[in-house]
């Protein structure tokens, strides 16, 4: 979970170019190449919803990410902000679940939980496209998958090199790809629902 950050965001003036998943390198093996294509729907998805953090458009990831991750981030916020929250007369469990849930740019706080979450982000300086995913699958557990992001990535990792990265657990419901968790190879505590 983004820890409490003074890192400024960069704010790129141009969207996100489209992802490079057709450079593959010429000596892939038919398999490997199978292998990166079945990976890229969650790793597009990933990529859009990273994308969308970065630039600040947290309202366009949201629906994409967990609810589990949003709770997450909305307690930790909350947390910071007990006493103003409470002194300006908010009821937290009430704020918590609305800023928690799949559409809530419309509450009153939502800009202020926007804001930090978009600095908490940028901590990471991870670059709008300039990012790299990996492509090997890595189940965790059934319809949960590690990808790891590579900030301002070169292009292809080899094996057993060491990059710095963050890791990112993604989940199939219902067909589609959510963030799982963000800067955390472990499963949430809380129950999968």
């Amino acid at each position: 979970h983004p820890a409490p950050s003074s890192a400024t965001p960069s704010r790129p003036t141009s969207p996100p170019p489209e992802t490079r998943m057709n450079e593959l390198p010429p000596d892939l093996t038919p398999d490997e190449i199978k292998m990166i294509a079945a990976q890229k729907p969650v790793a597009s998805t990933l990529a859009t919803i990273v994308n969308q953090l970065i630039m600040g458009d947290i309202a366009a990831a949201w629906p994409k990410i967990h609810h589990t991750l949003r709770q997450s981030w909305v307690d930790q916020w909350i947390d910071r902000n007990r006493q103003a929250l409470t002194s300006d007369g908010w009821n937290l469990n009430a704020t918590g679940d609305a800023l928690a849930s799949s559409e809530p740019s419309s509450h009153e706080l939502w800009v202020h939980f926007r804001r930090v979450v978009h600095r908490e982000i940028g901590r990471y300086e991870l670059i709008v496209g300039e990012f790299g995913i990996s492509t090997a699958p890595r189940p965790i557990a059934p319809d949960v998958e590690l990808l790891n992001l590579y900030p301002q990535s070169p292009g292809f990792h080899l094996p057993g090199e060491a990059h710095h990265v963050v890791p990112a657990l993604m989940i199939r419901e219902n067909g589609d790809w959510k963030l799982l968790t963000f800067d955390s190879e472990e499963l949430p505590e809380a129950q999968l629902n």
